[in-house]
């Protein structure tokens, strides 16, 4: 598929659009695990091809042909894509991170490559000692860890519709992972990811879209042993199943998004599967889950502010907790200067512990308050280059690979800041 698509944006000449952007920084900061300071360097990098894809008219079935060509206001659409922007692409990005300490070096790096054309998608992903963060279903750490995860997407099974408003039944996601670590010299096997995303309904039009019945399901596992057929091992399972989900474009820089349903939880718990049938046996926790959030958007300024349920495993995956979250983050530039910010808060409160639970755990009952804010300032020097400053607060239990001392676990107060410069460069 990947070479076909290639294929096809090239034969089509001066409409195919080729974009390759990259930045590299080198800086220095310091934070409170790292009490000598650090000098800091990164790279990013993106290339991609793209093509517009045919209208929302001509990607339906074709009618009758001995009818007129109009012959009435309906269309139909099999297992394509409805999105009136939507380009074909195929593409990789990759991003990497180095701190350098007095008695070290830390890095972390991430990429992905895909494939995309009328709503069927491929993509293939890596990460390197993975950064997780507050609004992860999992908390689970990343340090000394590397990820691989591939994914297809499939579009619409059946739609139907005007050029304007169209109903989509059955959209799909399937994403499979698994991680290795490094321990003690050697690599081992740190478990396996599965997530599978629907969309029962979706009904859209080109400012507003409602999906009805959608859902999530995470579930990230190792396995222990087998006997025959049978596999056994222990597992960690994440399922957010929304009643009703919608964005509406209020005006052309002013939007809403909204969603409401049902969050489970089910911490680490063990598993036996034989062929295709599994068997988990474990508490769990079932809350309500809602979000509301307003986005404004201009070429030069974003802003969103939401406010919601909060639902997350603990990090070390034995412990469901549930509470509210506020978040808001703002992103402008005005001539050579850009300011930026984002702030998350919340409270949550322990309501399950898994059977598996080590000793020590915070108990049931036990509320905590968690955050992060970061502010970041920028001043364009010249005119591929920019001097970024960066200063961040956080409390959480979460652990970061960046740190320099790792998370024990426990509620903790970390803070940071570097300074930066960021050269960057953009070819078509």
């Amino acid at each position: 598929m990947h070479r076909i698509l290639v294929i096809a944006i090239l034969a089509s000449g001066a409409a195919a659009r080729a974009d390759v952007a990259g930045e590299v920084s080198a800086g220095t900061g310091g934070d409170t695990t790292a009490s000598g300071g650090f000098a800091t360097a990164s790279a990013t990098f993106t290339a991609r091809l793209d093509h517009p894809e045919a209208s929302l008219v001509d990607r339906a079935l074709p009618g009758d042909p001995s009818k007129p060509p109009n012959p009435g206001p309906f269309y139909v659409w099999l297992f394509t894509g409805l999105d009136a922007d939507e380009r074909m692409t195929a593409g990789a990005a990759g991003s990497g991170e180095l701190h350098v300490v007095p008695d070290g070096a830390i890095g972390t790096a991430k990429g992905r490559a895909w494939v995309h054309a009328y709503g069927w998608g491929l993509e293939a992903r890596t990460a390197i000692q993975p950064i997780g963060d507050l609004r992860d279903r999992f908390w689970r750490p990343g340090r000394d860890i590397v990820q691989w995860n591939a994914a297809l997407d499939v579009p619409a099974m059946w739609s139907i519709g005007t050029a304007r408003t169209q109903v989509l039944a059955g959209l799909w996601r399937l994403d499979l992972g698994h991680r290795r670590a490094i321990g003690g010299g050697d690599w081992h096997s740190a478990g396996w990811d599965r997530a599978v995303d629907f969309t029962f309904v979706r009904v859209q039009q080109p400012r507003l879209v409602i999906d009805f019945i959608t859902g999530s399901y995470s579930e990230l596992g190792i396995a222990r042993s087998t006997s025959g057929v049978t596999e056994y091992g222990t597992s960690a399972t994440a399922i957010d199943l929304d009643v009703a989900a919608a964005r509406w474009q209020l005006a052309d820089h002013i939007a809403i998004v909204a969603r409401a349903g049902l969050a489970m939880r089910m911490p680490i718990s063990p598993y036996m599967v034989t062929g295709t049938s599994e068997n988990s046996v474990g508490p769990d926790a079932t809350t309500p889950s809602y979000w509301l959030e307003l986005q404004h958007t201009r070429d030069t300024e974003h802003a969103t502010l939401g406010a919601g349920t909060w639902s997350r495993l603990d990090p070390s995956g034995h412990a469901v907790d549930s509470g509210h979250l506020v978040a808001a983050s703002v992103d402008t530039r005005r001539g050579r200067v850009s300011l930026g910010g984002m702030l998350e808060l919340g409270r949550l409160r322990r309501i399950v512990i898994g059977d598996l639970a080590p000793d020590g755990l915070a108990p049931l009952g036990t509320t905590m308050w968690m955050g992060r804010g970061e502010l970041v300032a920028g001043l364009r020097i010249a005119h591929d280059l920019d001097l970024v400053g960066t200063a961040w607060l956080e409390r959480s239990d979460r652990d970061d690979p960046r740190w320099v001392v790792p998370s024990d676990g426990t509620l903790a107060t970390h803070a940071g800041g570097d300074v930066t410069a960021r050269w960057r460069f953009h070819r078509l």
